[in-house]
């Protein structure tokens, strides 16, 4: 038997809270996306072989068959995520090796998918990775497995990504980066909680542009507490100008987690004037909508 997952990526609009009073439980707020998106295929093996796909992959595999004991698995890669982009590639792909070996070994073995995630590090900060994995759609989540609020995104309002030649944080260097900025004071959470609930949510499939500004100014928001961290509102010189180049078209913009990536939410008949902008500082251009389905798992 062979099991294809396909799992999409996520953007992570921002996290809720960065009060010492809840450390390490900072809630989030983000949304699934059809493209990039990890593809694999699995089938039963006694070593780990992955056909192709990243370093991080390969090590992924291999110690998910150490940590579960399975015998082993085999990895054939139609798409991967790139890894550290803001696309939260990692939570993805742990959880789509996770899900297949699961299946495939489903008879002999029982274990708890998200239990192994988080013994591999995964879900330190937030659960939207989780919960966009699981679920697809607009999430907002509190520091627990399942969301405080879950909705369907319009499938018209059109998601531009562009990702300049740059690289996010992660694991470690997230961590060290952090402490320079916990804790951030309770004006923070009131800000962006306020943006959220009374402004975002309300607008969904309503107002893009009452959702942009809601984006928008909790893109400023943490911008201003990350600064100190990324020596800027955005993480490269290149993601500044783009959001300056951006926000005029629709004012949707913003750094998905560390970034690199630049997003922008906004109507189809905008797509291409962003688009001609964007190229002006990346070739890494793309347009994709949302994944209101999250993971699938099939039989091939």
């Amino acid at each position: 038997m062979k099991v294809r997952v396909s799992a999409p990526s996520r953007l992570h609009f921002g996290f809720l809270n960065l009060s010492d009073a809840y450390y390490k439980m900072f809630g989030g707020v983000g949304l699934a996306i059809k493209k990039p998106r990890n593809v694999f295929i699995f089938e039963k093996c006694n070593q780990v072989m992955v056909d192709s796909g990243s370093r991080e992959l390969q090590q992924k595999a291999k110690k998910i068959v150490d940590l579960t004991g399975i015998p082993g698995i085999k990895v054939e890669v139609e798409e991967e995520i790139p890894s550290h982009k803001g696309f939260g590639s990692g939570t993805s792909a742990t959880l789509s090796i996770l899900s297949g070996a699961k299946k495939l070994y489903e008879d002999e073995l029982d274990w708890n998918i998200e239990k192994v995630a988080a013994d591999m590090g995964r879900f330190k900060y937030s659960n939207v990775g989780l919960n966009t994995f699981k679920y697809g759609g607009f999430v907002v989540e509190g520091g627990s497995k399942d969301p405080i609020y879950r909705t369907d995104f319009p499938k018209g309002w059109k998601v531009l990504l562009v990702t300049p030649n740059s690289k996010g944080v992660s694991g470690r260097e997230e961590e060290e980066l952090l402490t320079k900025i916990i804790p951030v004071s309770k004006d923070y959470t009131g800000r962006v909680t306020a943006e959220v609930f009374c402004r975002m949510i309300p607008s969904i499939g309503k107002d893009i542009d009452e959702f942009g500004t809601a984006l928008h100014n909790i893109q400023e928001t943490m911008g201003d507490v990350f600064e100190v961290a990324q020596d800027g509102r955005y993480s490269t010189e290149n993601g500044q100008k783009l959001v300056s180049k951006l926000k005029d078209i629709a004012k949707g913009v913003g750094q998905s987690s560390w970034g690199p990536t630049i997003y922008q939410i906004l109507p189809s008949k905008k797509v291409e004037e962003a688009r001609k902008r964007a190229k002006e500082i990346s070739d890494d251009v793309m347009v994709t909508t949302a994944d209101n389905t999250g993971s699938t798992i099939d039989e091939v």
